[in-house]
């Protein structure tokens, strides 16, 4: 929060930790991405995800993660003032040692998680149908010991 205005959101769930969301809000979370998706994407999302599930597989091979990053949004109209940072120097303090993960892609601003220090873990080229038009991305797995 900056005044009374929320600006920043990090979900991270670590593993052998109390959830702190609520029930209901997790549920409904989850339920109108799924829908979102869905309703955008259809069998786009497929594609993705397999491609996700496999560089975790990778992963799995050499790691056990602790937890995973699974939401990080900043309010673009403060983008840039050092808050993504700032959320994750607070992220490393509370889970100092331990061994996280996250999926972006070339769709968004994945060289902020290289400027802070995580390393990439696996890439896979896909290529998503949207509206009829072939959409070319590159899914990343990001991971680092905070």
């Amino acid at each position: 929060y900056l005044c009374d205005r929320l600006v920043g959101i990090l979900l991270v769930d670590m593993k052998i930790e109390p959830k702190i969301y609520s029930t209901f809000f997790r549920t409904m979370f989850v339920g109108v991405s799924e829908f979102l998706i869905e309703k955008f994407y259809g069998d786009t999302a497929d594609v993705y995800d397999q491609a996700n599930q496999d560089m975790l597989a990778e992963l799995l091979k050499k790691e056990q993660p602790d937890g995973e990053l699974n939401f990080f949004a900043i309010d673009p109209e403060i983008k840039g003032k050092g808050l993504g940072t700032l959320m994750l120097d607070e992220l490393q303090r509370l889970e100092a040692g331990k061994f996280i993960y996250l999926y972006t892609d070339s769709g968004s601003t994945y060289q902020f998680y290289h400027r802070r220090g995580f390393e990439e873990s696996g890439r896979r080229d896909v290529t998503l149908k949207i509206k009829g038009q072939d959409l070319p991305l590159t899914c990343f797995l990001f991971s680092k010991r905070l």
